[in-house]
Order: structure tokens, then sequence, then C-alpha cells
């Protein structure tokens, strides 16, 4: 008999969805262009950094306001099963970690610029990139920039994209669901590329850090709690944070 895949029990109200999604117009369509107009003028990366870092810090006070009753009540199934929830959490974790390393070995080839973008932009993983890979924001703003992608971006890409587009599709077909967030992450590459990223590179990007939130999804699902993905995500983007220090 054939088997089908599991479905996701825990999601957030469709109100929630739906808000999230109109939101999603606003973060990566007018505010990016919002922040490239208050930014003119200012050449130094770390001054830039701080445009940056309040656009995510933005968001991710909109993606708690949208999900803040969501939140609690997800985290319940952390509480009843923390180890079936690190032991998910580590495996995916486990996996992103193999991946980039495996990406980053791509610096030691003759290639297009656009897979050295790939190679050092596949690990933190935010939202949206803004003015510089995210692995640059941390080198000009380490402080701050530690926090924006170790606390702050986790919970707005776990809101926004999978919360507001994965969870819904994979309470009812899950297959249809990782079809749906392949989607969804394209949208603000293409209006990046649209715009001020060159188009080869916002491709590249995208196809590099596409199986890091398919690896997230899979946790969200497996774990059946949003705070899955979450921990995903911050554990990676900390591991990388950390890796750029000592590299850098």
């Amino acid at each position: 008999m054939k088997k089908s895949l599991p479905l996701l029990f825990d999601r957030p109200e469709k109100n929630m969805s739906v808000a999230a999604l109109c939101y999603g117009v606003l973060c990566f369509w007018s505010f990016p262009f919002l922040m490239l107009f208050s930014a003119q003028g200012f050449t130094d990366p770390a001054d830039l950094s701080w445009f940056e870092l309040v656009y995510h810090a933005f968001n991710f006070g909109v993606a708690v306001w949208i999900f803040r009753d969501y939140l609690k009540d997800s985290f319940w199934n952390v509480k009843c099963d923390v180890k079936k929830i690190i032991k998910i959490t580590a495996v995916c974790v486990g996996i992103m970690v193999v991946y980039s390393l495996a990406m980053w070995v791509l610096n030691f080839f003759p290639l297009p610029y656009q897979f050295y973008s790939a190679a050092n932009g596949t690990l933190p993983v935010v939202e949206m990139e803004l003015f510089n890979l995210t692995s640059y924001l941390i080198q000009v703003n380490p402080v701050f920039g530690t926090i924006c992608v170790v606390i702050l971006a986790p919970v707005s890409v776990s809101c926004l994209y999978y919360g507001a587009t994965f969870a819904p599709f994979c309470s009812e077909r899950p297959w249809l669901a990782y079809i749906m967030i392949t989607v969804m992450l394209a949208i603000p590459r293409i209006c990046n590329a649209l715009t001020f990223w060159p188009p080869e590179e916002e491709l590249a990007l995208y196809l590099a850090q596409l199986p890091l939130h398919w690896i997230a999804c899979a946790a969200y699902h497996k774990a059946d709690t949003i705070w899955a993905p979450i921990i995903v995500h911050m554990t990676a983007n900390l591991l990388s944070c950390i890796t750029i220090f000592v590299m850098y």
C-alpha cells in the first residue's frame, strides 16, 4: 500500500498566515527600497550595516507580533518531548553544516563570481540580504550582526516563510508544502534581481540556500512545532558566525 507523508498538526491560524503574506509585500518590496533611499550618501560598510540591522529588527518585531499566540502555543510541543526536538534539530543542523562546508569548498576552484557568492552566502540564513552578504555583515558589525542573525532572523524566517506558506499546506498536502515554500523563497530573490542585485548572483544564492530551507521545513514537519526550524537556524547561524570570526 502506498504510504503518504504525515500531516503537520501544529500550524498557525489562517488569519496569521494571511497577515504574514500581506506584510511580505512590504518586507520584500517596499522596505528594501526605503532602506536604500535612506542610505544614500553612506558609503562606509559599518554605517550601512545599521540600516540592514534595523530592517531585520523590524521584520522580527512584526513576525513576533503576528505569530505571538502561535509561538506560545507551539512551545508546548517542545516541552512535551524535549528529547525528540533535540534529536531532530541536531540532525538537521549537522546536515546544514556539512552542506555549507561542501559549498565553501567552491572558493578553491576558478569559477565565475556567482559561485563564490553562493559559497560564502549559504550561511548564515536571513530573510533577505539588502546591501551585502550576511557573512560580510557579521564582519563589519560583529556584535549586533551576530545578535541579528542568531536571534532575530531565525524567528523572522520561520514565521514569515514557513508559518505563512509551508505550515498551511503541510497540514493538508505535505508534498505541496515543499513546492510552495520553494516558490515563496523565490519572490524576494526576484525582487532583488529586478532592482539592485545582479540576477545571476540572486539565482546562485537562491539555489545555494534552498536546501537549507528544505531542511528547516523538514524539522518543522518532523517535530510538529515551529520552534524546530527556529532552533535549527539559530544553531546553524551561530556556528557559521563562530567560523567567520575564526577565519576573518
